[in-house]
């Protein structure tokens, strides 16, 4: 009985320390979804893999262009900030978001697309140890009219923005954000040229 209960208490004493070791954060590409109005959205997340939650990390939004749209919550991954991260992982100690525009949804990061990437930022932001005075906001093509547009809408929530080849001004099928007079300015700017 003796032998027994050594027994029952040394393997209990042996299986406390191993819980506590167990808590390893996932690093690479890591599937996520977020639910917005009842509906969920893939996105993915690059964790590096020196990451520790002792200290706060850098993030970059990233959004992709057109040709990147879709369901799946992949596709986005393999363009622009993706593609460079997988080649040269140690050049990226950063934490990076990459949400998608819906295949159902407008051309645009403006309106539901912009919704889904504040809100796979901020469900970032809740799972990872996140610096907020260093979160960064880039795009290609019309995702660089997507930073352009969420840069404008959340000036306050981005250490810097950097639109690749984003436009600014409405075109054919595609939207302003630009407000009247803001464009007016533009044009006092251009003319004093």
């Amino acid at each position: 009985m003796i032998t027994t209960m050594r027994a029952v208490l040394t393997t209990g004493f042996v299986l406390i320390p191993s819980v506590a070791v167990a808590q390893v954060t996932e690093t690479g590409f890591l599937d996520r979804t977020l639910t917005l109005d009842g509906n969920e959205y893939a996105y993915q997340v690059y964790v590096p893999r020196d990451y520790q939650s002792a200290e706060e990390w850098p993030t970059i939004l990233f959004l992709h262009g057109s040709g990147e749209t879709g369901d799946e919550g992949l596709r986005q991954t393999q363009v622009g900030l993706g593609s460079a991260i997988r080649f040269n992982p140690e050049r990226w100690p950063t934490l990076a978001v990459f949400p998608q525009v819906p295949d159902d949804a407008d051309l645009t990061w403006q309106d539901l697309s912009g919704q889904i990437a504040m809100a796979a930022l901020d469900e970032t932001i809740e799972e990872f140890r996140i610096d907020e005075s260093r979160v960064y906001l880039t795009g290609l093509s019309l995702g660089g009219e997507g930073a352009w547009y969420l840069g404008y809408l959340h000036p306050d929530r981005f250490a810097a923005i950097v639109p690749i080849c984003g436009y600014v001004e409405g075109m054919d099928g595609f939207p302003s954000f630009v407000p009247e007079l803001s464009t007016n300015i533009y044009k006092d700017v251009a003319e004093q040229i």
